[in-house]
């Protein structure tokens, strides 16, 4: 697989796609996250998993093109797909006027690492139906081949097109200017990598994603992917005065072959073990529950909230209602225990079996000072990310613990504003400048705090820690994190990730009897209950 070139998958297309089906064949890709700067050159097939960022506007390029060898007298008929670079021998010239030269469009995706990706995950890796969760260690080799040696002797032409404007920079000198042309420098020519390729490789981020043969649309801002291509380390606007490119430019380039859309970075594993999980459901969940109430210093019913916390999801918005939400607060969190960092440790032991986690510090020089709603610039056509820019499933953990008297500025009272609406409507309102658009998401909320908390929650629940526990809180922070080894840890983090996405289904004769209790309960205990009582119930039951 890796050593796959366009030409080869050009030829084999077919077979290829195929291929590129099976789990096992996929992983042996290299990650371009991981890879090491050494082992990244241009038309090198890699593997990149990430979220979408942001979606640019499609582009148009050449598919097909005629170059004729004024040498030999010949017509070659060559394609433009998966590349930024058309190869021209010396004696090579392109045909402008041919009529097999033909136009497609190719959508621009600009992509980052996982937001708030918790680091064991890389550790799942491919496991065989036989295997039982026995998760391996998942740091890959790197590879210890040379840098691969960029053969540009020959010019090259530049198919870069942005903004919906088609950049063709020409072969030779003959050629009318163009609106955009670059030549590739001398220091391009040798074995090095090329001048942005350090840069670029320090910390594999983020990426262009280039999609062909792409219609659908089916893919959104912050959906998870994990797309297959040959990278590309694209200098060519570098000298370019077009906004909209420029912080594009030393961003490395993917033009994807293959794509899988995900909810979760190790979909397949919970796929695998589905039907184990199911068998073992029920001791899963008690481990998880003795687990929690270990570190929420033996409180039963906040062990029993939290955990339904952990495996809650969205499974419908509608109208300004996210059915599925179940945001909690925590208050009465001890004070004496901020010295050994009682939340610190709480949301450490979290992350360890949650995929996805962000812990937000309430203080008022946070509030004041960070950047929580994502901004577009519309001039360059750029989304500013924003904190609360985040994929589903992933956990929030607030902390009021630390919040002191203090005076918000506009930017806190946004952000406070902000917290509320992804808490009560599951929604991030995006700044496009002359207006708001709203981005539903399916994120968990939990706050830890003193007192009740300044922010909404659909479950608020006063810990009420056992003595025996306070006082021997090390001895049970310690035997917390005896019970959190493999294979209990690897099972509990694939319950929490099979148990959440689980579809929701009531049977009609299940509504009646819903209805006939809603009634039933308002009619006879509290004529005060309201629909967002029901749907509490129904979530906690659920």
């Amino acid at each position: 697989m890796e050593s796959w070139t366009l030409p080869y998958y050009e030829e084999n297309t077919e077979h290829c796609q195929q291929l590129l089906k099976d789990r096992k064949i996929l992983e042996q890709i290299p990650l371009l996250n991981e890879l090491r700067e050494c082992n990244a050159y241009n038309n090198k097939m890699v593997r990149f998993k990430g979220m979408i960022q942001n979606i640019l506007d499609p582009v148009y390029y050449i598919e097909k093109l005629e170059i004729f060898n004024k040498e030999k007298n010949t017509i070659l008929l060559r394609s433009g797909k998966y590349r930024d670079t058309i190869h021209l021998e010396k004696n090579e010239e392109i045909l402008q006027d041919s009529i097999e030269k033909t136009y497609k469009e190719k959508y621009i995706m600009h992509c980052v690492e996982v937001p708030g990706l918790n680091s064991w995950t890389k550790e799942f890796k491919y496991v065989n139906e036989q295997s039982c969760l026995l998760f391996k260690d998942g740091k890959r080799k790197t590879d210890d081949r040379q840098c691969m040696n960029l053969d540009m002797d020959s010019k090259d032409l530049e198919l870069k097109n942005c903004n919906k404007k088609l950049f063709v920079g020409n072969a030779t000198q003959n050629h009318v200017n163009t609106e955009y042309n670059y030549t590739l420098t001398d220091a391009c020519l040798n074995n090095d990598a090329p001048p942005s390729l350090s840069y670029v490789m320090k910390d594999v981020h983020t990426v262009i994603l280039n999609m062909y043969d792409y219609e659908d649309c089916s893919l959104k801002v912050n959906d998870l992917i994990e797309a297959i291509g040959f990278l590309n380390f694209n200098l060519s606007c570098e000298n370019s005065d077009e906004e909209e490119i420029v912080y594009l430019t030393h961003l490395p380039t993917v033009h994807v072959i293959y794509f899988i859309s995900n909810t979760s970075v190790f979909d397949n594993i919970l796929k695998l073990h589905k039907e184990y999980i199911f068998e073992n459901a029920g001791n899963l969940r008690d481990d998880l529950w003795l687990i929690l109430t270990d570190i929420l210093m033996g409180d039963t019913l906040a062990a029993d909230y939290l955990l339904c916390h952990l495996i809650s999801t969205i499974y419908s918005h509608k109208d300004t209602f996210a059915l599925g939400k179940f945001s909690l607060n925590l208050s009465n969190i001890p004070t004496k225990f901020e010295e050994v960092g009682y939340v610190s440790s709480l949301y450490t032991i979290l992350t360890h079996l949650v995929e996805k986690s962000l812990y937000i510090p309430i203080t008022i020089p946070y509030l004041n000072n960070t950047v929580m709603i994502p901004k577009k610039i519309n001039g360059q056509n750029r989304l500013i990310t924003g904190l609360l820019q985040v994929s589903s499933k992933t956990h929030i953990v607030i902390d009021e613990t630390k919040l002191e008297p203090g005076t918000l500025m506009d930017t806190g009272i946004q952000n406070v504003q902000a917290l509320s609406n992804v808490i009560n409507s599951q929604k991030v309102e995006y700044d496009f400048e002359f207006y708001k658009l709203p981005f539903m998401t399916d994120v968990s909320v939990l706050i830890l705090s003193g007192g009740k908390s300044l922010l909404p929650s659909d479950y608020h629940i006063i810990l009420d820690p056992d003595e025996s526990c306070v006082h021997s809180f090390n001895e049970s922070h310690s035997r917390v994190w005896k019970k959190m080894i493999d294979p209990v840890l690897s099972k509990l983090r694939v319950y929490i990730g099979i148990i959440s996405s689980l579809d929701y289904d009531l049977t009609s004769s299940m509504q009646n009897v819903i209805e006939d209790d809603y009634v039933n309960m308002r009619q006879h205990l509290d004529n005060n209950i309201t629909s967002d009582d029901l749907h509490r119930l129904l979530i906690l039951s659920r």
